[in-house]
């Protein structure tokens, strides 16, 4: 992803962050009088939103054709390739069910240096609303909900801002959105689309990180970081919003946190039910745990906004240099979910010591035999001395 900016004088320039955001949608091809959207300038630097937003309906548009949103096919998965000139910052997240994250430096190959793999299933996942009257909501709440200073003035008793997350990629600012709307928030979500939707964090989405945390000092670290288009880890989560970026480290647990938002209930009605999995190289968590070598055993909690403990099913799976864990069967609105990975103590062989050997006298005839052992016995065809 390579972006263009124009400054005050027009002229063309751009700035690198290596990013990027796919999804794959299935689609309906319907004719009709369409027309690809374009971007109009209306100004030095602004265009015009509304002929975007043309056949917004729309998920592909070509010359007198629309694509239309369809379901995705049940039990199917589905994988992307991408190319890349520039290497990413280590970490992806995203809404694939059993998702799979992989990268390779193919060196320069007509000037795309990496391969990354993605695949997994697509997600179900609830689309959130929420919706009051000014003359309802506090200042405080108007600053976070819209922007500080907000000036309400003019606007009738029926006028009111309101909240739709559906599904979003955009993680930190649709999280804290959900949070603040949480007291006016339907607990029961509106749709429950599918998605499979994959992004790139980017440098700002590091900042989530404290500088002095484990997790930069082990990347940095690490002989193929993110630095050089590795793969560090990958999220993946079926909740509404969570936090962009890794998780974060928690000194006083000694654990990696992450967080989540959704409505508690799905659209049937139903206790919704989240899961979520991250993939990491097991390097870079041997390094920000402090493990050695040894086995590894794997704790994942989920606490609730009041600190209850929530029942919930995990497991942990390791291959290819990637530890893989999982928690499902949790519920919203707004958990933690915390990972903490220890040693597992290997019990040490008891050594034989001289005073735990015994010695016995087996004879044959005329011959003698002395045996000494733990738990010494006669060889065949003698027989212990009386």
């Amino acid at each position: 992803n390579q972006r263009f900016t124009t400054d005050s004088n027009g002229n063309l320039s751009t700035f690198k962050d290596p990013n990027f955001i796919a999804s794959i949608s299935p689609v309906q091809l319907v004719k009709g009088m369409y027309k690809p959207r374009v971007a109009e300038k209306i100004s030095q630097q602004g265009i015009n939103g509304e002929a975007l937003s043309r056949h917004s309906e729309c998920v592909v548009l070509e010359v007198g054709v629309c694509g239309l949103p369809v379901s995705f096919p049940e039990g199917y998965s589905f994988s992307l390739f991408l190319r890349l000139n520039l290497s990413l910052y280590g970490w992806l997240h995203g809404r694939l069910t059993d998702g799979i994250a992989s990268s390779s430096y193919l060196g320069n190959v007509n000037g795309l240096n990496y391969l990354v793999a993605i695949s997994g299933k697509p997600s179900a996942v609830p689309e959130a609303v929420a919706a009051v009257p000014f003359e309802q909501v506090s200042a405080d709440f108007i600053d976070k909900a819209l922007y500080k200073g907000f000036d309400v003035k003019g606007f009738k008793p029926e006028d009111f801002p309101f909240l739709m997350t559906y599904a979003p990629v955009r993680g930190t600012y649709t999280y804290n959105g959900f949070l603040t709307w949480s007291p006016y928030l339907n607990q029961t979500a509106v749709a429950m689309p599918k998605v499979w939707s994959v992004r790139a964090i980017q440098k700002d989405q590091m900042g989530d990180v404290s500088a002095d945390s484990p997790i930069l000092r082990c990347i940095a670290g690490a002989a193929f970081s993110g630095k050089n288009g590795g793969i560090v880890g990958f999220l993946n989560t079926n909740a509404t919003s969570y936090l962009s970026g890794p998780p974060t480290y928690n000194p006083s647990d000694q654990s990696l946190d992450y967080k989540v938002a959704a409505p508690h209930y799905a659209k049937d009605g139903s206790e919704f039910q989240g899961i979520y999995t991250l993939q990491i190289r097991q390097d870079v968590a041997k390094c920000i745990f402090g493990l050695t070598d040894a086995p590894v055993k794997a704790t994942v909690s989920v606490t609730s906004l009041d600190g209850q403990q929530q029942a919930v099913t995990t497991s942990m799976s390791e291959r290819d240099g990637f530890y893989y864990f999982q928690a499902s069967g949790f519920h919203f609105s707004a958990p933690t979910i915390k990972l903490k990975l220890v040693n597992t103590a290997v019990p040490a062989k008891t050594p034989t010591t001289v005073s735990a050997l015994r010695a016995i006298k087996c004879v044959k005839g005329k011959l003698i035999k002395k045996v000494v052992a733990v738990n010494p016995k006669c060889p065949s065809g003698y027989h212990l001395a009386s």
